[in-house]
């Protein structure tokens, strides 16, 4: 069940009405589970989160599976690029100098979100304002 039927039916109305109108909501396109996923998506992606945090806050919205699959997947080919743009956001454009530095850069991205795979990637681009492209 979607995030707005478990807070109706937490409010008091019956799981019944909840669902009708849920189905109705769908039936006019005024509730798309899909267009959601692919909104916030586009909005933590373009704000430096990764792939793994993202889809952690779309499981915490009731949207797993195919939803969300569907939704990171036009960006699987950007997020080292965006890995490497939130860590120059905060350390600049050099990579690091020293494993100790190294070290608190990768802590930086896994807590963003980012896989390993996208973190040795992202510490290893130079300066990745030639490399990145836009989040849209």
């Amino acid at each position: 069940m979607s995030e707005l039927g478990r807070k109706l039916i937490r409010s008091g109305y019956a799981a019944d009405q909840v669902e009708s109108v849920l189905q109705e909501l769908v039936g006019e396109n005024l509730l798309d589970d899909g267009r959601f996923a692919e909104v916030y998506v586009r909005s933590h992606a373009s704000r430096g989160a990764g792939p793994v945090r993202i889809a952690h806050g779309l499981a915490e919205h009731g949207l797993r599976g195919s939803d969300a699959e569907v939704a990171l997947a036009p960006f699987d080919d950007r997020w080292v690029r965006l890995a490497a743009l939130a860590r120059s956001k905060r350390f600049g454009n050099s990579t690091p100098v020293d494993i100790k530095d190294r070290a608190r850069q990768s802590r930086f991205l896994h807590y963003r979100g980012f896989t390993a795979e996208q973190i040795r990637r992202a510490l290893s681009i130079e300066d990745e304002h030639a490399d990145c492209g836009d989040v849209e």
